[in-house]
């Protein structure tokens, strides 16, 4: 443990020395890993202290995270320039508005399938469910009352939840922009409560929060906002905790345990990634996704078209999706923590290739999120900015998964490409 902790103190100082500001994407990353692996040690609640082959491969992946950040500045520090991110100069100026046509239609898919889910899940409030079992019946990947049909599904995969993905972070960009249509506000508000009603999920809320503290450090402070629109930010904040509080006990019940929680969500994935790479090197040895396990998310609506024209999934694609998605579904107890899902990014690319597959992944990733960030022009170029908070998501919740692997989240970062147009200034 003590090697890759002392990687991220040393990634962490040196990240803010070269740029300067604590939220530049190296230095959050590192400082969450410095505290993920600090209490990892601990073993509370029972569960299983990681041997030091976890430790190994979180030092190489999180080593490959480092080199990705920094590689982007090889070009400036070496007098050089990387080929495919060259930039050609212009006299012609370009700024991106909300393309309103796209988010018009969007919306209005959106909208009226999560009314006639809403309507469906008070019924089952009001008949004495849960939202614990309303989310277990969100996330089935069996027909239900939620999964009425597969054009239900469909929707729900294709344009609901990647529409709700995109909102929540579009709502604070806009407002720092000083875009203030209250129909805009109001509708993006309504429709993400609607998403929390009916999948009885709790990330968004969490998610909302970190985009508007985040655009508040990163451009709020620059544009130096009236004392009343502070005020609007730390009520936005507190509403999402007061939200995220709420649902968690409507989840857990009302004796719930909140530093449990807390640990179980956040450090115990790092025992579970342990857990299932033995699963893997016992049953699924030599068995590699090549990209298919971290990405499968980004390519899936592309094979979807093609499983319409006839294309079979292969017995290999179909064995990595599984093994990246469907079997973290199976629970499994380590300590007191019942655990499914949450096995950290390094796991989809140890499945893609090894430990050179979390070499790589953690390269590319990391490369990628911080070419972004520049290229947001600090929070200045929406369009990027939109990209760059898509990634930082990933990147703050990578003890998560990769969240790549999950088509809803492919899709929504596909969309990110659109939903701003170019204008000419």
């Amino acid at each position: 443990m003590i090697a890759p902790f002392l990687l991220c103190v040393f990634a962490a100082c040196f990240s803010k020395f070269v740029y300067g500001k604590l939220y530049n994407p190296s230095t959050v990353f590192f400082l969450i890993w410095m505290l993920l692996l600090a209490f990892s040690r601990l073993g509370l609640f029972g569960v299983p202290v990681p041997n030091s082959d976890t430790y190994l491969l979180l030092f190489i992946g999180l080593f490959s995270f480092f080199v990705g950040f920094v590689s982007v500045d090889l070009k400036k520090w070496f007098g050089r320039k990387i080929f495919f991110f060259r930039k050609f100069e212009s006299d012609v100026k370009y700024s991106y508005v909300l393309n309103f046509k796209i988010v018009i239609v969007l919306y209005s898919i959106t909208f009226v399938y999560l009314a006639y889910q809403a309507v469906i899940v008070i019924g089952l409030l009001q008949s004495g469910l849960t939202l614990s079992a309303i989310r277990e019946l969100f996330t089935s990947s069996d027909l239900n009352l939620l999964r009425q049909s597969n054009y239900m599904v469909a929707i729900q995969n294709f344009i609901a939840t990647p529409t709700v993905y995109l909102a929540i972070a579009i709502l604070p960009i806009e407002w720092f922009k000083g875009n203030r249509n209250k129909i805009f506000i109001v509708s993006t508000i309504l429709m993400i409560i609607a998403w929390v009603l009916t999948s009885g999920g709790r990330s968004v809320i969490l998610w909302m929060a970190i985009y508007v503290i985040y655009l508040y450090k990163w451009k709020g402070v620059k544009i130096k906002l009236k004392k009343e629109n502070r005020r609007k930010i730390v009520l936005v904040v507190l509403s999402c905790i007061i939200s995220l509080i709420f649902t968690t006990i409507s989840r857990k019940g009302e004796n719930v345990d909140f530093f449990f929680q807390m640990y179980q969500y956040f450090v115990v994935p790092i025992a579970h990634l342990e857990y299932r790479i033995n699963e893997l090197n016992a049953s699924f040895f030599n068995v590699y996704g090549y990209g298919m396990a971290s990405f499968y998310g980004v390519f899936y609506p592309f094979m979807f078209i093609l499983t319409l024209a006839g294309w079979k999934y292969p017995i290999w694609l179909t064995t990595i999706r599984d093994l990246s998605f469907m079997n973290l579904e199976n629970v499994v107890l380590l300590g007191s923590a019942r655990m499914n899902a949450f096995v950290t990014t390094f796991f989809q690319f140890y499945l893609d290739g090894g430990m050179f597959g979390v070499f790589v992944g953690g390269v590319l990733f990391g490369f990628f999120v911080m070419h972004f960030y520049k290229k947001a022009k600090n929070g200045t170029d929406d369009k990027y900015t939109l990209i760059y908070l898509l990634l930082l998501q990933k990147l703050i919740f990578s003890f998560v998964r990769f969240y790549f692997t999950q088509p809803v989240q492919g899709i929504s970062f596909l969309m990110a490409f659109f939903v701003y147009k170019r204008i000419r200034l």
